[in-house]
């Protein structure tokens, strides 16, 4: 579906927004404006990465913006944004989509009432803008997450099983970082060919902000990490300095209660009446003196 947002302005400028468009569509899409046929399949292939190209005369870009709607699970570029392909010229703007992105409808809201005076590189370089603004609330969410993940670590009586969640946050930061850098390259390029009234500037100011957002959320899921396995070793030495504390006190009683579970009939203290007091005195007096021991090395 073609869908005609201006048509021949006072700038002589031609915008279209194309839908899903069936071959007949792309076919009127080369004859008219001269696309290159190569370019206008690339448009449909859902797994290309943002790059730039100039093609006689026309500047042809892709761009991937962050899926309001994907799943909490989505890891991948493919599950985590959406394609959109645009061909300029300073007089025409087609975009290209499988269906429809809140996106490109904030951008059409964004110049509504100004269609007459636009230019196609205002429209560029605002749907740039937009394009990076979208990669801004993921990575709030991403920090509000490691906040959250942090107090769970540091301020639960027990180690929280928090790993599944960080790996999905490493996962997608480090897929939104790498979709940043091909960005780069988008902006290097329009920057060769935009007039500085577009304010390019502030857009390629946006894009360095959003690279080092994301490197900051990568270390500190790596910090992290090794938090984490850090406080476990821990709470596992713990646990084990337990286990020993307690084996020390039994371990020498065990060995008394062993010596005089044996059944030999020449053991003077079978038939002393106090016997069986002396053996429990003497196991007190050990444990006592095991547990004043540790005490005093401050074991306890």
């Amino acid at each position: 579906m073609i869908h005609k947002i201006i048509e021949g302005n006072q700038n002589g400028l031609d915008w279209l927004e194309v839908i899903n468009p069936t071959q007949e569509e792309m076919d009127f899409l080369a004859e008219k404006y001269k696309l290159p046929a190569a370019s206008l399949q690339d448009c449909l292939e859902p797994n290309h990465l943002p790059k730039f190209e100039e093609l006689e005369g026309i500047n042809f870009m892709i761009f991937r913006v962050y899926d309001v709607d994907c799943d909490y699970k989505a890891t991948t570029i493919q599950q985590l944004t959406r394609k959109i392909a645009l061909f300029h010229t300073p007089d025409f703007i087609i975009t290209v989509q499988r269906s429809v992105i809140p996106l490109t409808e904030d951008l059409k809201k964004f110049f509504a009432g100004r269609e007459k005076h636009l230019f196609s590189e205002e429209i560029l370089v605002k749907l740039i803008e937009f394009a990076l603004w979208s990669y801004e609330k993921p990575a709030n969410m991403l920090i509000d997450e490691l906040n959250q993940i942090e107090n769970k670590i540091f301020f639960d009586k027990t180690i929280p099983p928090v790993l599944p969640e960080i790996y999905f946050i490493k996962k997608k930061s480090d897929t939104m970082e790498r979709l940043l850098i091909l960005y780069r390259d988008i902006l290097t390029s329009a920057a060769r060919f935009l007039p500085k009234r577009t304010y390019l500037r502030d857009v390629q100011d946006m894009h360095l902000r959003l690279e080092n957002l994301y490197k900051t959320i990568l270390g500190n899921t790596g910090y992290l990490i090794n938090v984490y396995f850090s406080l476990s070793s821990q709470r596992t030495n713990e646990i084990m300095q337990v286990l020993t504390l307690f084996s020390a006190f039994f371990l020498p009683l065990t060995f008394i209660a062993g010596v005089y579970g044996m059944n030999f009939e020449y053991m003077p203290e079978l038939k002393s009446p106090f016997g069986y007091g002396l053996t429990w005195s003497a196991m007190l007096v050990i444990a006592v003196g095991i547990y004043f021991w540790f005490k005093r090395k401050g074991w306890l």
